[in-house]
């Protein structure tokens, strides 16, 4: 399950790597904060504070993706209830933001 949760993150990195491409493409310069999101922080301004911006980055399309996923693989797996499975889940997601709020605050 987690290999297959991963997979996602592959394709979120191909969806970067082509949008940089098309950037650089058009002569644009790349911004390494907000060139590498396809979400929230994609429109926002670079110089937002860490904290907020790291907390920004699991409001992705991937992210959700994720999220979802690994909600229906607990579910199906440990027969757990949806509501506990969800909540796991849930969880997970807002951990995965804890280094990079650890990170900023330093």
């Amino acid at each position: 399950i987690n290999a297959w949760i991963a997979m996602i993150g592959v394709i979120n990195q191909l969806a970067i790597n082509v949008v940089a491409f098309l950037k650089v493409n058009r002569g644009e310069a790349l911004n390494p904060v907000t060139d590498r999101s396809v979400g929230l922080v994609h429109f926002m301004d670079p110089e937002t504070n860490g904290a907020v911006m790291a907390l920004l980055t699991r409001i992705d399309i991937f992210a959700i993706w994720s999220l979802i996923v690994m909600a229906i693989a607990l579910h199906v797996t440990t027969n757990a209830p949806k509501s506990r499975a969800y909540a796991a889940a849930t969880i997970v997601w807002f951990a995965m933001a804890l280094p990079f709020l650890v990170f900023m605050a330093f």
